[in-house]
């Protein structure tokens, strides 16, 4: 059930962001072009970021040994990827960081600053900002073997570098079975998905933009109705 919601509550907020993101950038002329592009980038690096952790620690740790896919973590079809999967999720969350450092920078401008220009090559200087200064913190995971791995423990599999510590090798006691099967995706739910949520409830063209999408208009004239729509009576 858990696993449910989580899923749910994954996809659900993944296609959010992919609307608001459309919005956003539909928008563009009412945003500065420097947080236009950081937002898309902060979005792209979220979601990789919720798909990293999903295919590392969510989906493996509720997969039990019985289950009709444990072969696929037990015998993995391209092992060589697995580097770059935990390579990610190391890598994402400096990312994630460093953009949130450099909108609250952009979004502390425009308000002190409101007629500023741009610094000269803001956006570029921003992007390898973001990609380039996390490398040199986890760049030798893309040269060390990763696995999966079961674990009675957590009744569930796990991906292992070879060289990387996970916090949910020492997952013995239910505190820590805590930590490593709740407190950890959540926490990546709450990291990577909850702006779009937040740029809905807070941004007013944002806000009318979405409530003007047509399936939102129509679930707003459903609900102002009050009542089904019926067909007309034949005469």
């Amino acid at each position: 059930m858990w696993f449910l919601l989580q899923n749910v509550y994954g996809f659900t907020s993944i296609l959010l962001y992919i609307i608001v993101t459309y919005l956003t950038i539909r928008e563009r002329r009412h945003f500065s072009h420097s947080f236009v592009v950081l937002f898309v980038v902060f979005a792209v690096v979220n979601i990789l970021s919720y798909i990293g952790l999903y295919l590392s620690l969510r989906l493996p740790i509720f997969t039990k040994e019985t289950s009709p896919i444990a072969a696929v973590f037990k015998n993995f079809p391209f092992p060589s990827l697995l580097r770059y999967i935990i390579f990610l999720c190391y890598y994402l969350p400096y990312c994630q960081n460093m953009t949130i450092l450099l909108i609250i920078f952009n979004r502390f401008r425009a308000i002190a600053f409101p007629f500023s220009k741009e610094i000269p090559y803001e956006v570029p200087l921003s992007i390898i900002a973001i990609l380039i200064l996390p490398l040199p913190l986890c760049y030798d995971l893309l040269f060390t073997g990763a696995f999966y791995k079961y674990r009675p423990s957590l009744q569930g599999h796990y991906l292992i570098s070879e060289t990387a510590l996970c916090i949910y090798l020492f997952a013995w006691n239910s505190r820590q079975l805590f930590v490593a099967m709740f407190l950890l995706p959540v926490c990546n739910d709450l990291n990577s998905l909850t702006l779009p949520y937040y740029f809905i409830l807070f941004n007013r063209r944002i806000k009318k933009c979405f409530l003007e999408l047509p399936l939102c208009k129509r679930v707003m004239n459903h609900r102002s109705s009050g009542e089904p729509p019926t067909k007309p009576t034949r005469l």
